[in-house]
């Protein structure tokens, strides 16, 4: 791999190369009155303003390209197509004011002018290609790549005149308003500069532009490094997204063997699928997610961000035949469409799916579906028609071995199982095949910290997800337990932990304020109550325990809430700390049944 950089002035840049924008880019994005507005103004200021003895050069910045296909010497844009992209629209405007002068000038003038035409068509906007001019810039849309080719042959017509015949999808383009905004502002400067020749004037601009403003162009072999060089240098803009590179990969792959137009097709509908994950976001990160878990799950291995260029790159460069692509794009939309069924989608009922949202409410960070690394598990097996039973299982062994495990001390070694067991889930045939080494593998993880099992909980403080989450289970919840709520506090912990306001007559648990018998106690107590029936005590325990029992759906509910009204008729509502810290005892035995120590392999 081959990478060098060099700083040069823009008329050296587009003399001796032509640019392709490849399938990953987007299009033309730059607005006339802002970008385009910001580019020309700071050009003709640096031209007419800045004293060029001290200053002389000015720097428009950095453009990263890499090589294309062996065939086509046209360099790929990776950073810069705005850029280069507007200075081809000003070179265009500023060739067709020069033409537009031909029929008032004399002949030796005239042959000055044509002598500069010239120039300025072979510099910037044509390559000769077997003897055929095309454009220097290729475009990778048909709309732009039509603009392109009006507008550097408008033979001195005005552009308005020029593309008075063109769809409204051109003449409404960023690019075509692009071309319009120079042209009628490069008339009012330099007409306001020489009223008396201003196409002298503008020549002068051509040259400064030419010979004095410059770039930093970097150039390397490989789609990934260059990827690479553009986040270091650009943190602050809207990186592309490993959907769009690897996009790229597959056309310019499929192109050099001669297959791009059955490939197309198939990327088209790729596109769609990720459009919708992207659209459902309201962004591209959640793209980037899924193509990180599903290059994993294809690859066995954690994979970092920045990596997935490279590993696709690796793999794409062997192709040789249709099937590969095809059998490649459609696993990822499997992948993908799974993906975001997982992450919106609620008719999913199975016990898996419950045991999977209880897991991100057990997590410290209260992490989303979008985020959890186990995701990739799921996603694989969906994708390739696992059955209910084989998904449930899976999801019940990590979610054992999560909850059991304090999920915070080991998350980091869970994320190192999971892409590699994601990858049999999608080409091994049976979960039964793989499911006895993933437990072993999940045992391993339990054996290497400090937390197995429950009675730490005793001492350290739970948040009310948490809390939630553990009792969910004990209860037999069929309800969704995930996280619901920002706040790190039990709303029954307000009355019970510090103060014990009145009604409820309790001793407060002075030095034990957010243990467990808070949290975990008031919650069963007071579940479903409102906000404001604690903050003004509408309800007393009594009454409170008789509205928790007409809504109770399960028999251990039932004859738990049946035991506290007893307590309460008896001590004639007063609910002590030492009643609290015993149902505690018991709550904690409820969940060690739940989770226990030694794993309960299902039956597949």
């Amino acid at each position: 791999m081959k990478t060098y950089s060099e700083t040069k002035p823009i008329g050296a840049l587009f003399e001796k190369s032509a640019f392709t924008i490849p399938e990953i880019q987007r299009d033309y994005a730059w607005d006339a009155k802002k970008e385009v507005s910001k580019l020309l103004e700071d050009l003709w200021k640096y031209h007419k303003v800045t004293d060029h003895k001290t200053s002389p050069q000015y720097f428009i910045g950095t453009v990263i390209v890499y090589s294309g296909a062996e065939h086509d010497k046209a360099l790929q844009i990776m950073d810069g197509q705005q850029r280069i992209t507007s200075i081809t629209s000003l070179m265009a405007a500023i060739k067709t004011h020069i033409e537009s002068e031909f029929p008032r000038v004399n002949q030796k003038r005239k042959k000055e002018f044509r002598d500069l035409v010239e120039e300025i068509e072979d510099t910037f906007l044509f390559d000769i290609v077997k003897k055929s001019a095309v454009p220097k810039l290729r475009p990778k849309s048909i709309d732009t790549e039509k603009t392109i080719r009006i507008m550097i042959q408008m033979d001195g017509k005005d552009p308005r005149e020029k593309f008075k015949d063109e769809s409204s999808e051109i003449t409404k383009g960023k690019l075509y308003l692009a071309l319009d905004w120079f042209h009628n502002r490069l008339y009012e400067l330099a007409h306001e500069a020489n009223p008396d020749d201003y196409i002298s004037e503008l020549i002068k601009f051509y040259r400064t532009v030419t010979e004095k403003i410059v770039v930093t162009l970097t150039t390397t072999t490989t789609m990934g490094m260059a990827f690479q060089m553009f986040v270091s240098v650009n943190g602050a803009g809207k990186p592309l997204n490993s959907f769009d590179l690897l996009r790229g990969l597959l056309v310019a792959k499929s192109h050099a063997i001669g297959i791009d137009k059955e490939v197309g097709k198939e990327i088209r509908l790729l596109s769609k699928d990720m459009k919708a994950i992207e659209k459902k976001q309201g962004g591209d990160s959640k793209v980037q997610t899924c193509m990180r878990y599903w290059t994993e799950a294809r690859h066995g291995k954690n994979i970092q961000d920045s990596s997935v260029p490279d590993e696709l790159d690796f793999e794409i460069r062997e192709f040789l035949e249709y099937s590969q692509f095809e059998n490649m794009i459609r696993e990822l939309r499997r992948f993908s469409t799974w993906f975001l069924k997982l992450n919106t989608e609620r008719f999913f009922t199975r016990p898996g799916y419950m045991q999977h949202r209880r897991i991100l409410g057990f997590s410290d960070k209260g992490s989303s579906s979008w985020n959890a690394n186990h995701m990739v598990l799921y996603i694989s097996l969906n994708a390739q028609g696992r059955s209910p039973s084989e998904i449930d299982a899976v999801m019940n062994a990590v979610e054992w071995v999560s909850i059991r495990g304090g999920w915070s001390q080991i998350s980091n070694s869970l994320e190192n199982i999971y892409p590699e067991y994601s990858r049999k889930a999608l080409y091994e045939d049976k979960v039964d095949d793989w499911y006895d080494e993933f437990i072993d593998s999940l045992n391993g993880v339990l054996e290497k910290v400090d937390i197995n099992g429950f009675s730490h909980l005793e001492k350290e403080p739970v948040s009310e997800s948490k809390a939630t989450v553990l009792l969910h289970k004990v209860r037999k919840s069929s309800k969704d337990p995930g996280p619901q709520t920002k706040t790190k506090n039990c709303n029954g912990c307000r009355c019970m932990p510090e103060g014990a306001p009145s009604p409820w007559k309790c001793n407060p648990e002075r030095n034990e304020r957010g243990k467990i018998s808070g949290l975990l106690g008031n919650w069963f107590l007071m579940r479903d109550i409102t906000d404001k029936e604690i903050n003004q005590f509408q309800v007393t325990p009594s009454g409170r325990i008789k509205q928790m029992i007409s809504k109770a759906n399960t028999g251990i509910e039932v004859a738990t809430l049946e035991q506290i009204k007893r307590k309460l008729d008896k001590n004639d509502e007063h609910w002590k700390t030492q009643d609290i810290r015993q149902r505690n005892k018991e709550l904690l035995q409820l969940v060690e049944n739940a989770w226990p120590k030694e794993f309960v392999r299902p039956k597949l």
